[in-house]
Order: structure tokens, then C-alpha cells, then sequence
């Protein structure tokens, strides 16, 4: 029985393929490429960072121009809840006049709708300590 042959492990390579060790190399299109690439990134990333910083400054000139803004606003605000506090104190004053107007009205109701003949006589004042004993 033959046995069978199996490939070898290492082939030999041609002569005119294996490279002199004096011979320069020449360059390989793909690390140029790559070289390039490199660049390409490290340019863009640059580009990339100088935007951000230029953002990050507009951005902290912003803040200040919205907290100053937000200081005003907040100032005009307090202005208006004492103003609103003012009204309501004044408001307040006239509906406890009201009030009292009111009681007086219906006083004065009572004593318009009083049947002048058949209310009650007045009591007789109380007799002066020097006077005759009749009202004046």
C-alpha cells in the first residue's frame, strides 16, 4: 500500500521573490494609506476640539447674559408680590368697611321699615342727679 503524500510545512521561495538584505524596500501602498489616515484623524480631531472650545466659550457667555437675566427677572418679580401684597392689604381695609357699612345700612333699614305709631314708647331718660326729673 503507497502511502499518501502530504504537503511540506515550508515551501522555498523563489529566487527572484526573496529580498537582499542591501536592497531598500519599497514603500507599501497600504502603510502610506494608512499614514495617511492617521493624519486625516489626528487633523479632524483637532478641528473637532478647537469647535468644542469655541462652543463651550459661547455657551459660558451665555450662562452669564441668562443669570443676569434670571437676577433681573427675579427682581421685578419681588416687586410684584409686594405690589400684589399691598393690593390685597388694601383690599382687605375696604371689604372690612364694607362690612361695617353694611351693618350700618341694615340698621338703618330696620329703622326705616319701623312702624313709627306702634313701636314701643321711649323709656324715660334717667333722672339727673341736679335736674327736675323731667327730660330735657
Amino acid at each position: 500500500m503507497a502511502q499518501p503524500e502530504y504537503p511540506k510545512a515550508v515551501e522555498s521561495i523563489p529566487a527572484d521573490e526573496a529580498a537582499s538584505p542591501s536592497a531598500p524596500a519599497a514603500p507599501e501602498p497600504a502603510n502610506e494609506n494608512e499614514r495617511d489616515n492617521r493624519r486625516y484623524l489626528i487633523a479632524g480631531l483637532v478641528v473637532l476640539a478647537l469647535v468644542l472650545v469655541i462652543l463651550l466659550v459661547r455657551a459660558n457667555g451665555q450662562i452669564g447674559e441668562l443669570e443676569g437675566t434670571v437676577a433681573d427677572l427675579e427682581s421685578q418679580l419681588d416687586r410684584s408680590r409686594a405690589t400684589v401684597a399691598a393690593h390685597e392689604a388694601h383690599l382687605g381695609e375696604i371689604r372690612g368697611e364694607v362690612d361695617a357699612l353694611v351693618g350700618h345700612l341694615g340698621a338703618l333699614d330696620r329703622l326705616v321699615d319701623r312702624d313709627p305709631v306702634a313701636a314701643e314708647p321711649i323709656p324715660p331718660a334717667a333722672p339727673n342727679s341736679g335736674g327736675s326729673g323731667a327730660p330735657e
